[in-house]
Order: C-alpha cells, then structure tokens, then sequence
C-alpha cells in the first residue's frame, strides 16, 4: 500500500481504525507519546488522532501516530503520519496539493470569522496545542508556501493574521515568515509577527507557558495596531 495510492474510503478506513488503536491498552506507545507532548484525550478525540502499532505490515504506518487532514468542510483529504521514535524522516505526508489547504481550518473558521483574526503556525502540533489551550483561530501551512490561494481562503473570514513560525538556527522558519509577512502585506492584509525564544515553536511555548499568557500575548499583539490608524497601514509589528 502506498500513501500516494489511497482511495477516499481506504484513507477513512485507515483512520478510523488507527484511531480506535491509540485507546487498545496492549498497544500503548502511541498514547503514551501524545501525553508526553501533553495532549489529552478530549484533543486526540476531537482531531480524530491515531496510531499503528509495530506490527502493521505497511513501513509507511508502523510505529507511527496517524493525523487526518481535513479541507476547510471537514472532508478528509490526506493522511500524515510521524513515526514515534528512531529513524528519519519523522513525518510522512499523503501526496497532495497542500497549498490548496490550511491544516485546521475546519476547525479555527468560527473563532477567525468571530475575530478578525488568524494565527499563521507551521507545523500540526503546533495547530493542535494551540487549539488545546484555548488559541483555537490557529491554522497551519505544514510545509508548504503560504500562497494566493491559501490568501483567497483566509480572506474570507479575516483580514488580520498573526505569523507564528519556529525561531530555528537555520533561519528557515524566519524566510517563510517573512515571505509570507511580504505576501500577505502586499494585499492588504494588517500583518503582525510573534516571536519566541530561540529553540521554541508554537507548540513547545504554549505548553511551557500556558494558554492564557499565550492568549494574553495576543492581545498585546493586536492591541499595537489601532485599525483607524492609517499612518500605520501594512507597518510591521513585532512582539516577544
């Protein structure tokens, strides 16, 4: 079996039942994993999160924590899967158009329509901490370039976003944000960036910090740009 090679019912069938797995008592690594990265039950319920155990015949699934990836209605389109421990690469994605997609939107619309507001974060984990600890507009590009597409979907709940990317050492993190800070701007998009301590994503900080610093950060955020000052208009705001 192939990720690439899914039909829509396999890749349902597929999480499904890796779901149910995650709960099986004599197969415990998958949970015990995602409650090492603190995430609970309600959370791996609620994003339908799964496991296959060591023993699936298929090296794509073994050992590895299963992540559906749904479109802005909730529709499965892809698969990700991230191996628990050992050998690289860690994740595995379904080939798909991601571009055509923001992981999590199903989920984040409602607080970003209500708002005006989205968080921009890179990764799953990322979307998924945020969400646990009441940061539920996040919404995550997963590898692939923020682009006009993705620009058109958000559009239509907000036009304020906050990037949130990984302050990595190898500068990746800060290109994409500012890539995307860049193509978001130029369409008159009021754009903020929210930065972390070196070594530290979104996931890892608000786990550490909390959800409610997290959200009082936010705040702050937004509050450093009045939306009736237009002398400020597209300037670039920082904090952290």
């Amino acid at each position: 079996m192939s990720l690439a090679s899914l039909s829509p019912d396999m890749r349902e069938y597929i999480s499904s039942l890796a779901h149910e797995e995650i709960f099986n008592p004599d197969e415990s690594r998958g949970l015990k994993y995602l409650r090492e990265r603190d995430i609970d039950e309600k959370t791996i319920r609620d994003w339908k999160l799964g496991y296959c155990p060591s023993h699936v015949r298929d090296l794509i699934f073994n050992d590895r924590i299963t992540i559906p990836y749904r479109d802005q209605y909730g529709k499965q389109i892809a698969i990700a899967v991230r191996k628990v421990e050992g050998e690289k690469p860690v994740w595995w994605n379904e080939s798909f158009e991601k571009g055509k997609y923001l992981f999590g939107l199903d989920k984040a619309k409602k607080s970003i329509y209500k708002n005006n507001l989205a968080i921009v974060v890179e990764g799953q984990f990322d979307v998924i901490s945020l969400h646990k600890n009441g940061i539920d507009a996040a919404v995550g590009v997963c590898g692939a370039d923020f682009n006009l597409h993705r620009l058109s979907m958000l559009s239509r709940y907000c036009n304020r976003v906050i990037l949130a990317f990984d302050s990595d050492d190898n500068r990746a993190g800060q290109t994409s944000s500012d890539k995307t800070f860049k193509l978001l701007k130029d369409r008159n998009m009021h754009v903020f960036k929210w930065f972390f301590p070196k070594g530290k994503d979104p996931d890892l900080y608000v786990r550490e910090k909390g959800g409610e610093i997290c959200r009082q950060q936010i705040r702050k955020i937004v509050k450093s740009y009045k939306m009736k000052d237009r002398s400020n208009y597209n300037s670039e705001y920082y904090f952290g």
